[in-house]
């Protein structure tokens, strides 16, 4: 084999390992929260929001946009102690939470399982700005904390969004979880539980819409 061919099949070797490298550092890296026991991965190409605002009565862990700010994914932790278990009753007082602080009412609203457990996950309307953002949210209760995945979007209904079903789809425990017993029949503190924990969801959809989106969601988009 000649020098002039080693050396092509050399070079041709190199960029391999080199596109290889790029697509490689293109993909979304799993994003681990140990002091939560979870974790899930962004979609690729999605940035880091640092920006959002502090809100009482919980935290929003990380949140993720699209290139285009159209679409965010954000992950919630309420401050609420164990609600459980996650059955009609907490469904129905959560959904009165959300709708009580001004997000929309559910379109939809169904059990699935997510991580190995039961969840909620539910599509609504979120006012902006005399629009409404499409919102997509999954509901876990596990390890004594509420876990909310929920998805903005400005570009359609944000269930159909690949990156955003991927996403979801993604979440998972470090660690198998403890999930909430099943209390005695009849009204519970759970309950009233259920309710904070639907409300404070509702705040932060619509304080994130407003505060943060509300400008570039009502465009569109637009860039």
């Amino acid at each position: 084999m000649s020098n002039r061919v080693i050396r092509r099949n050399w070079q041709f070797a190199v960029w391999l390992l080199l596109l290889a490298g790029l697509v490689s550092a293109a993909r979304a890296d799993e994003q681990v929260f140990a002091d939560y026991n979870c974790a899930f991965t962004p979609p690729e190409g999605w940035q880091l929001k640092s920006d959002l605002p502090p809100l009482s009565g919980g935290k929003i862990v990380t949140a993720f946009r699209n290139a285009d700010n159209t679409e965010l994914i954000m992950l919630v932790v309420p401050n609420a102690r164990e609600a459980g278990p996650l059955d009609d009753r907490f469904v129905t007082n959560f959904e009165a939470g959300v709708e009580s602080s001004g997000a929309g009412k559910r379109i939809w609203g169904k059990f699935v399982q997510a991580a190995g457990v039961r969840a909620y996950e539910s599509l609504r309307p979120v006012p902006a700005n005399g629009k409404s953002l499409s919102s997509l949210g999954l509901t876990l209760l596990a390890d004594g904390k509420t876990y909310e995945l929920q998805a903005l979007s400005a570009a359609g209904a944000a269930d159909l969004e690949p990156d955003i079903q991927k996403s979801f789809a993604s979440f998972r425990f470090l660690k198998p979880p403890v999930v909430p017993a099943v209390p005695a029949s009849g009204a519970t503190e759970s309950d009233k539980i259920g309710y904070q924990i639907g409300q404070y969801t509702g705040i932060a959809l619509v304080v994130v819409v407003l505060v943060v989106l509300v400008a570039r969601f009502s465009s569109g988009r637009k860039s």
